[in-house]
């Protein structure tokens, strides 16, 4: 009606008002409070105006090690993050949070998330380093690592390539270690080489982000001549080694061999003993029987030699090759 009052501000556009007005008579800052940037505290209080959002920026970004906050925040639209992901969200360039998988609300204008990988990813290392005694050798280890949740903020704004640093990690202990070692005992002290490569990647890389879980020592080459030469050199051990056996078991046979004629020539000895004995008895009783039959010793002999060249004939007659 005619000459009625227009209607005043609402409560709600004199706050907004009021702030955009405090802000614009501050200094410009940043979206990380360094000086020089835009309007950025008051278009950081018109979206507090506008969502109510309840999310806690993180202290001390850059350099410092942080632990991030799930985001629970509003807005006019929802980001769908996949299973085994991570949404890590800033609100206008700064680090507010991250999200898990599913769907969570944030306004366009305002956040920007930004997916990151939450599995478990391999990176293959070979390191040339030398021994105790002077052996050149190739060491290749795989790294098992992921990015840790509570220190994501650092993995995404503080580094941006890891495998580098990882490989720095590990190439400097593996050397560290091997190094004190001879080439033998590099090959049976594997164990104690994933762990002291382990240990000095995780406690390098966790202020960094990330998590290393294992490290596995998968290789260890040696220069194919130290190869060639330590092969030659347990060949002619083993070599040695069999002649020293087979030469033990020529002597074993050569002596069981002694012992055997030895006992064979004894036996025979005592064989023909008692065959002599056998006949000096049988000689005796014959020639007693042929004095008792009025024979006199110089005829019974005749007639005993006489008997045995006939048996001799008759042998001889009976088998044709037989000797003397």
């Amino acid at each position: 009606p005619r000459g009625a009052k227009p209607p005043g501000p609402s409560s709600s556009d004199q706050t907004l008002a009021s702030a955009m007005a405090s802000d614009m008579a501050q200094p410009c800052r940043a979206p990380g409070g360094v000086p020089g940037g835009g309007t950025d505290g008051a278009a950081n209080k018109i979206g507090m105006a506008i969502f109510s959002d309840e999310e806690a920026p993180l202290t001390g970004g850059g350099g410092g090690v942080s632990s991030a906050e799930e985001f629970s925040g509003f807005g006019c639209w929802c980001s769908c993050v996949p299973s085994g992901y991570l949404g890590v969200v800033q609100k206008f360039g700064e680090f507010v949070g991250y999200m898990e998988p599913g769907m969570n609300p944030y306004c366009p204008g305002i956040h920007r998330i930004q997916m990151i990988n939450m599995a478990v990813q391999q990176l293959l290392c070979s390191t040339e380093c030398k021994t105790l005694d002077h052996a050149i050798v190739v060491i290749r280890t795989a790294v098992q690592y992921r990015v840790e949740k509570q220190r994501v903020q650092n993995a995404v704004f503080d580094v941006q390539d890891p495998q580098p640093l990882i490989r720095a990690l590990v190439d400097n202990a593996v050397r560290s270690h091997i190094t004190a070692l001879t080439l033998e005992k590099a090959y049976s002290n594997k164990g104690e080489l994933s762990n002291d490569v382990l240990l000095s990647a995780r406690n390098g890389m966790l202020p960094l982000g990330y998590s290393v879980l294992d490290v596995v020592v998968t290789d260890l080459s040696p220069d194919p001549a130290i190869t060639q030469a330590m092969n030659a050199h347990i060949k002619a051990k083993r070599d040695l080694q069999t002649a020293a056996e087979q030469a033990e078991a020529q002597k074993v046979l050569k002596v069981k061999d002694a012992e055997a004629a030895a006992e064979a020539k004894h036996l025979s000895g005592q064989g023909v003993a008692r065959m002599s004995v056998a006949m000096a008895d049988g000689l005796r009783n014959s020639l007693e029987s042929m004095r008792h039959g009025g024979l006199d010793p110089r005829d019974s002999l005749c007639m005993m030699v006489t008997t045995q060249y006939l048996d001799t004939l008759k042998e001889f007659t009976s088998n044709p090759k037989a000797s003397a």
